[in-house]
């Protein structure tokens, strides 16, 4: 169960997220606080790019014996 939950949250997590932070802009109230959140997740996203092909490591399921729930590509991990 733990394992289904983790799959849904793993490829679907990341657009759940930004449909609330856009959902937030949409309101007049909250447009500001919705902005911040579109800048930040720009932000994070550019970074996380940059730091994946800087520092240029294996996945931890490539490079360790690991049990994985489903295929992933193998890109350039993040930082530890």
């Amino acid at each position: 169960m733990v394992d289904d939950m983790m799959i849904v949250s793993s490829k679907w997590g990341i657009y759940a997220f930004i449909l609330t932070v856009v959902l937030i802009a949409v309101f007049k109230k909250q447009r500001l606080y919705g902005g911040y959140g579109i800048i930040a997740l720009v932000a994070a996203l550019l970074i996380s790019r940059i730091l994946k092909y800087t520092a240029n490591r294996e996945r931890p399921f490539i490079a360790e014996d690991v049990h994985i729930l489903f295929e992933k590509s193998a890109p350039p991990s993040s930082p530890e």
